[in-house]
């Protein structure tokens, strides 16, 4: 059983100049500031239970909490005054739960050894634009099977197959307002994103 935690927070403040070398003198200069907050714990149960030389069980639990905010305002510069956007300034708020339950079986034979595996995920993802009030509240549950194969050609050459990795939304996946270059360059992400299980290729190792 083990339990950890983080946090992180930063105040970043960037300006933009725009010079026009040709065509109709354009004036964008723009300022951003972000103030960045982050805060993570994590609680897991593990257990493992060795039924013979070639068969092992494991199983195990993990509460995770992912607690954000993302303070970001534009102000563009307009007759010689810096003036607040309204339509690139928010304050995003991003509040996420997940309860994760696996189990596993392997088996182990000479050269060759497999692995099943099962995990299990409730979520409870809360986003909220706290400037225009723009909430996506989301509880959902899903299953993620796991596959993993290995097969030991020589001492120094191996094969491996894996079907497992979880392609989760990262919080700048979901986060409307992430980054602006300038107004010419705006990334932007979509709330509504899911997790997912990627089928990953085959590969061969080689051990020296």
């Amino acid at each position: 059983m083990s339990a950890q935690g983080s946090y992180f927070g930063k105040d970043q403040s960037s300006q933009f100049t725009t010079n026009t070398l040709l065509g109709t003198t354009v004036n964008s200069d723009q300022r951003t500031a972000t103030k960045f907050n982050r805060a993570d714990q994590t609680l897991k149960l593990d257990y493992t239970d060795p039924l013979s030389d070639k068969v092992t069980l494991e199983t195990g639990a993990q509460y995770a909490l992912n607690d954000v905010g993302n303070n970001y305002a534009v102000r563009n510069l307009i007759d010689g005054d810096y003036v607040l956007d309204p339509d690139l300034t928010n304050d995003f708020q991003y509040d996420q739960k997940v309860l994760g339950v696996y189990g596993t079986g392997s088996y182990e034979s000479g050269k060759s050894g497999i692995k099943l595996g099962l995990r299990m995920e409730h979520t409870d993802l809360r986003t909220l634009l706290t400037t225009t009030n723009e909430g996506n509240d989301r509880v959902f549950t899903d299953l993620f099977p796991s596959a993993h194969a290995t097969h030991k050609i020589s001492e120094f050459f191996s094969l491996q197959w894996l079907f497992a990795e979880i392609d989760r939304p990262r919080l700048w996946d979901l986060n409307p307002f992430f980054n602006i270059t300038n107004n010419y360059n705006i990334r932007t992400a979509t709330r509504t994103c899911s997790p997912s299980t990627q089928l990953l290729p085959s590969s061969a190792v080689s051990s020296l």
